[in-house]
């Protein structure tokens, strides 16, 4: 029996000397360079990418499986502008033999020296590694059905391999490193080019019990792009364990940012929750470093905009939405916080709630956003004094064309009907809703308090459901909605003001002192187009502006009244003179664009006056016709009575922006008594009596200067 043991010792131990022996000779006895063309063929086959090995094959195998590859190469499919999607230099591997029979992986060494990868773009807007799928992943032949996603056996692969891991009893890696590496993003369709050159990427620690730590060090575009943090411990099953992170990402050393959390599920339900972290930075210089145009230059160069930024949250998710809870944005003397969440990403599902303290708009928009310029003319030149019922027609008819078009278009035929429009089918694809609220908003050196807003929308549909505010001491409620169901978007607004002080916010909003009082305010107005001037061709709807115990700056009637008989001049008004009025209401409609109104009201203890007119919005031109009456007595204010006194008629023209006032010498002619004998008689001699000249000029004057005081020109 002894005999038997020995001689069985002795040939197992032969057997493995012979063993040792093939595994130290193999390599020099096999060639594997006749290997290269199959593994190309398959790699080609299975990935789509040709594969050329133009290097060397180098192999080991004991006591350390080893693997080295140079000079690989894969081609982009067909197609593209550029050929080489991938070059790698070379690639070494080698593993531990014999821990292999124990299910443990001892890794020496992994490296991959030098890889380059273009990512490109072509003109249709596909990207090459956007190719057409392997020859696995083709369409399932005719008469044989895909296996449906929701079908067990597809899903118990990845609960299986999660569940019972990676069939390993361990893991250890040495040097793993990926060196000198680059990718080049060239998109065809925009014309620009963008390169991450340097890349090093190291990980250490790499095994089951310990977290790996990982570094990334590259430029982009020749600015440093650094990352660097651990992940783990893997744990034996990775693929359903939650796994620790912890990473920090620093770019061109402007904008740093640092997660904290953790993954899990990675096969069956992915999900994630990470604390974010955005340490200040300067908005405008991370455009800088981006080379692109920072489009916020404010004109105050100390109040220039987004000087700092930081912000935290937290933000959880899964592949199919996300949460972003407790966020907290800090920007210049802004304080932002609240919730956003997407309930799902398709079709987006979009929900959010925030709040922020105060924000001043003015440092957030362009420089010389606020300077004045030239209106565009989209109908007729500006209407000049004259007869306002023979010009009301003309320039209804007018307004009702857009620009550039025939009349009665409500809006420009190619944005109505072009083809090539803009596509709103992603926004009819949205849903929405959320509230924020703004506890101080300074703009245009306006202020408004206490804002609160409401919206919601869907299928293309977003609604205005509510917009309040405080507007010095009174408020503001206004709703509306932004329709994107057809091809030109029409939107909608209804605006109510009650109890505003009207002074003290035309003064802040537009640095002029023009009227006094109590602001009440009821408008509701529609319109469709994409643009400021479309909108102004199509509105319509109608409102009133109601001002209430106030007065007109700049004219003091009651000094006028008392000295009638020295003439209407301003120099003896003194400084910043004003009129008080029980009531100024100007009721009006707007019909494409043309605002009219029929029965605008002045009442005071010295003047009464009317007003009636058009204003057409898409050119800006005027066509009013103002009636002031001065009565001579005090009834005090409110007085509802037609009073007897002087009329001056005026005819205001011009535009917005130039207005132009003249009195209608037909109405003085008239009111002067001057009658048809006369006027022949004028015609007839070519003269006309000195009192009459002096009578009428004084007439002229008064008209002059009483409109000036008006309107304060």
């Amino acid at each position: 029996m002894g005999k038997v043991i020995k001689y069985l010792f002795i040939t197992l131990a032969g057997i493995a000397l012979l063993l040792c022996a093939a595994v130290l000779i193999a390599p020099y006895l096999l060639n594997v360079e006749q290997f290269k063309p199959k593994i190309e063929q398959i790699v080609s086959e299975q990935s789509g990418y040709p594969l050329t090995i133009n290097g060397d094959i180098d192999l080991s195998v004991f006591p350390w499986a080893g693997l080295s590859l140079t000079d690989l190469k894969l081609d982009n499919p067909e197609g593209f502008q550029e050929k080489t999607f991938l070059t790698v230099k070379n690639v070494q591997v080698r593993v531990k033999v014999l821990p292999l029979l124990k299910k443990n992986i001892e890794i020496h060494r992994f490296i991959i020296d030098k890889p380059e990868i273009l990512l490109s773009r072509d003109d249709g807007g596909t990207w090459n590694w956007q190719s057409s799928a392997a020859p696995g992943e083709q369409e399932p032949p005719a008469g044989r059905t895909e296996t449906s996603p929701t079908d067990p056996a597809t899903e118990s692969a990845p609960r299986e391999t999660s569940e019972k891991g990676l069939g390993i009893e361990s893991l250890l890696v040495g040097e793993c490193a990926l060196r000198n590496g680059s990718i080049t993003i060239k998109d065809q369709a925009s014309g620009t080019t963008r390169k991450f050159s340097d890349i090093n990427l190291t990980l250490e620690n790499v095994s089951l019990d310990k977290p790996i730590i990982i570094t990334l060090l590259a430029r982009l575009d020749d600015k440093p792009v650094d990352l660097k943090g651990q992940v783990g411990p893997l744990t034996s099953k990775p693929l359903a364990a939650e796994i620790p992170v912890d990473l920090k990402v620093d770019l061109f050393k402007t904008l740093s940012i640092r997660a904290t959390g953790q993954v899990k599920d990675l096969a069956s339900a992915p999900s994630y929750h990470v604390a974010l972290e955005v340490t200040p930075f300067n908005l405008g210089e991370l455009f800088s470093q981006l080379d692109l145009p920072f489009p916020l230059t404010a004109d105050e160069p100390s109040l220039q905009p987004f000087e700092s930024i930081e912000a935290r949250g937290n933000l959880s998710g899964t592949s199919s939405g996300f949460t972003l809870s407790q966020a907290e944005v800090a920007f210049d003397e802004s304080r932002l916080a609240g919730e956003l969440s997407a309930n799902n990403f398709s079709p987006p599902d979009l929900e959010f709630h925030l709040q922020m303290d105060s924000i001043d708009i003015d440092r957030y928009l362009p420089a010389g956003s606020e300077k004045d310029s030239e209106p565009v003319a989209k109908t007729s030149a500006p209407i000049e004094p004259g007869n306002i019922a023979e010009k009301t027609n003309e320039t209804s008819t007018t307004a009702a064309a857009p620009a550039g078009g025939s009349s009665g278009a409500t809006a420009p035929a190619a944005t109505a009907g072009s083809p090539t429009g803009p596509d709103f089918s992603g926004l009819r694809k949205i849903t929405l809703k959320g509230d924020f609220s703004v506890g101080k908003i300074t703009v245009h050196g306006g202020r408004l308090s206490d804002l609160t807003a409401i919206v919601n929308g869907a299928g293309g549909l977003f609604n205005l459901v509510s917009l309040k505010s405080t507007l010095y001491q009174g408020t503001v409620e206004t709703s509306g909605s932004a329709d994107f169901r057809k091809t030109t978007p029409a939107s909608a607004v209804k605006l109510n003001i009650a109890g505003v002080q009207a002074g003290p916010m035309l003064e802040d909003f537009t640095q002029k002192k023009v009227i006094e009082g109590t602001l009440n305010a009821a408008i509701d107005l529609s319109g469709s187009g994409m643009t400021g001037e479309q909108l102004k061709t199509t509105l319509s709807g109608a409102g009133e502006l109601l001002f209430q115990d106030g007065a007109l700056i700049g004219i003091d009637l009651a000094q006028l009244a008392r000295k009638i008989k020295s003439g209407f001049t301003l120099e003896q008004q003194g400084e910043r003179p004003k009129t008080d009025f029980a009531e100024l209401s100007a009721p009006f409609t707007v019909s494409s664009g043309l605002v009219e109104t029929q029965n605008a009201t002045l009442k005071s203890p010295f003047i009464r006056a009317k007003s009636h007119g058009t204003v057409d919005l898409p050119s800006e031109a005027i066509d009013l016709r103002v009636t002031p009456t001065l009565v001579a007595s005090i009834k005090g204010q409110g007085d509802q009575e037609d009073r007897s006194g002087i009329t001056v008629p005026i005819i205001v023209g011009g535009t917005l922006k130039k207005p132009t006032f003249a009195p209608d010498l037909k109405a003085l002619i008239q009111q002067q008594g001057i009658d048809k004998e006369e006027i022949n008689e004028i015609l007839k001699t070519g003269t006309i009596t000195p009192e009459r000249k002096e009578q009428l000029s004084e007439e002229v004057e008064k008209a002059k200067s009483l409109l000036k005081g008006l309107f304060g020109n």
